[in-house]
């Protein structure tokens, strides 16, 4: 059994006591080492991939689980006295993490726990989660690797999409989301499934519609942020948006640098959206 966290190891006995350093990210695994009759955690952070090995046999002074529903737990050891300090791991994977611990603490049976390889970590897996990518040209765009889980920006600038990547509608955590001066010409209704974006930058695209149902997807509660504003005149298709579905109001703007706009509000937000302008042509 593995679990994925921060972790940060506090020495009790450290005299004088010393100040409490950062937690690191951090690869637990539940395991047997070659010749033991008892099972052991091994804690691997990018630091140390090969990782530091602790018993658990009779060796659990006491688990903290107050914080556990917030990913959150302290795991005690007598030998040596450290504490296990660790966060920001999935409230469910921890429980189940501690639970496999404290059986192999009272002695259970090794053979019916969730043991695995106590090898060390791939940098991959103690490595911080990428949450922002920045990709402006063709040849740096990912073709075979998939995109970070854990993105919350993602910027694919100049290279000639002409469609939303499936891999992209993948990314349930993006906020902010830039495919701007490529060849889109329409967005997958799913899209809308993209539950936590606010920032849509569409800029310099040939888009041909926006259809209904996007409009009444999750983004009508979600999005702050659109700009899809077009250098040549937009397709007649375009002044057909359902924006109003999205609870838009609109007021003219000025143009700019060749840009004719109109800026549209989500009512109590205060954010500017941007759109071409239905009536008249850029200058």
């Amino acid at each position: 059994m593995r679990l994925r966290c921060e972790a940060e190891v506090v020495r009790r006995q450290q005299q004088p006591p010393g100040p409490r350093g950062r937690s690191a990210r951090a690869l637990l695994s539940l395991g047997r080492p070659r010749g033991s009759a008892g099972a052991c955690l091994l804690l691997c952070t990018a630091r140390d991939r090969a990782g530091a090995r602790y018993g658990l046999r009779d060796n659990v002074e006491r688990f903290f689980t107050r914080f556990v529903d917030e990913g959150k737990a302290t795991v005690r050891l007598r030998e040596p006295p450290v504490d296990l300090c660790l966060s920001k791991a999935n409230a469910s994977s921890l429980k189940a993490f501690l639970s496999a611990v404290r059986l192999a603490h009272q002695g259970t049976n090794i053979e019916t726990l969730p043991l695995s390889a106590l090898v060390p970590a791939k940098t991959s897996e103690v490595e911080k989660p990428k949450t922002k990518m920045i990709i402006t040209s063709r040849r740096d765009y990912p073709l075979t690797k998939n995109f970070p889980y854990s993105l919350e920006h993602l910027q694919a600038s100049y290279c000639k999409l002409a469609r939303i990547d499936t891999r992209v509608l993948c990314l349930k955590k993006l906020r902010k989301l830039d495919l701007s001066h490529n060849h889109i010409k329409q967005l997958p209704a799913t899209i809308g499934d993209l539950t936590c974006l606010q920032e849509l930058i569409l800029r310099d695209n040939h888009l041909e519609s926006f259809s209904g149902a996007l409009c009444n997807s999750t983004l009508q509660k979600s999005l702050q942020f659109l700009d899809k504003r077009k250098k040549k005149t937009a397709d007649p298709a375009l002044k057909q948006l359902p924006l109003l579905h999205l609870g838009l109001k609109s007021r003219p703007g000025k143009a700019r640098g060749g840009w004719e706009l109109v800026t549209y509000h989500v009512p109590g937000m205060g954010t500017a959206l941007f759109t071409p302008s239905l009536a008249g042509k850029p200058t």
